[in-house]
């Protein structure tokens, strides 16, 4: 019986070292680099950038993989330690030298260099990774989970980046959650340029303002808008771009007569927060919910004053 026990208890222990072995195995075969990142085949991890997107050079800072970068644009300003790193020129007037002698492994951007840069970067066998910008709040997960596959590689990258985007998600949610049940029943309009660009269906702005309701552009496209179609929707509530305000709306004809306008339902917000894509997003947001739902908020500098409200609308912008 003892010696039946002992062969049981050794075939089980083989069993389990046999699987483990295979588990190991598995996880060899499961090699960091190369990767894949935007049909482009990095072979190895980079230890030095050339950021040429303000927008992705605060993503890579919040992200960690700041001390990657050698060069960025001259627009390029956040967080305060960007502003000591050199610079490569501003955005479409590159410094193609300077990249090429800062010897980058990788040089990361939002857009196409033009044929001439890129014939130069290629010259000097230095890649470029092109992560263009996201258009809702799922191309924003593929942007950040693109961004760690960069930087940590296929084994760990994606998920590194897809737990960054849950951080956003979540601080989404967490206002969301707050919103009182009328705010399902609203409807907004974001203006970004009273000359009529505005926030349609189809952008990064329109999917992060859905949290309160629906857009009054939502089935136009192109950050254009018929005025007429936006009239019949009367949105109640109006969001428009820094530095405009109320005023510039009283003083349109498209717009004046609309009834957000003439109840004073017009909130300004700093713009520049959405086309950096970073976490700073959720500054909007909040700063939006506590200036339309006081009650519900408590942040002080969301309040509307007495002077906003009767003569600029409220601002919301985050400077």
């Amino acid at each position: 019986m003892k010696r039946i026990i002992a062969v049981v208890l050794t075939l089980v222990l083989f069993g389990t070292l046999t699987a483990c072995d295979i588990q190991n195995k598995k996880e060899e075969e499961i090699q960091a680099y190369p990767v894949r990142v935007a049909n482009v085949t990095v072979e190895t991890q980079p230890e030095k950038v050339a950021c040429l997107s303000p927008s992705l050079i605060e993503i890579l800072f919040e992200h960690g993989y700041g001390d990657k970068v050698v060069l960025r644009t001259e627009d390029a300003d956040y967080p305060e330690e960007v502003k000591k790193i050199p610079s490569a020129g501003k955005t479409g007037h590159l410094d193609t030298a300077a990249i090429v002698a800062a010897l980058p492994d990788v040089v990361l951007t939002h857009d196409s260099l033009s044929k001439k840069d890129m014939e130069a970067l290629e010259t000097a066998k230095i890649q470029v990774v092109v992560l263009p910008m996201a258009k809702n709040l799922k191309e924003l997960k593929t942007l950040y989970q693109n961004i760690g596959l960069l930087f940590l590689g296929q084994k760990d990258g994606g998920q590194a980046g897809a737990d960054q985007f849950a951080k956003v998600e979540s601080g989404i949610n967490a206002i969301k959650a707050k919103l009182p049940a009328e705010a399902a029943e609203s409807t907004f309009l974001y203006i970004i340029n009273p000359s009529g660009i505005i926030a349609t269906g189809d952008t990064f702005e329109s999917s992060v303002l859905s949290v309160f309701g629906t857009n009054a552009a939502e089935t136009a496209t192109g950050y254009t808008a018929g005025v007429k179609e936006l009239q019949e929707k009367n949105p109640t509530i109006i969001f428009i771009a820094d530095p405009y305000g109320l005023p510039h709306l009283q003083s349109n004809a498209d717009y004046k007569n609309f009834g957000a306008v003439k109840n004073g339902k017009v909130y300004t917000i700093d713009n520049t927060l959405f086309a950096l894509q970073s976490s700073r997003i959720l500054e909007v947001i909040q700063k939006a919910a506590a200036a339309l739902y006081p009650e519900s908020f408590t942040e002080p500098e969301a309040e509307p004053s007495e002077e906003s409200t009767s003569e600029a609308g409220t601002s919301v912008a985050s400077k």
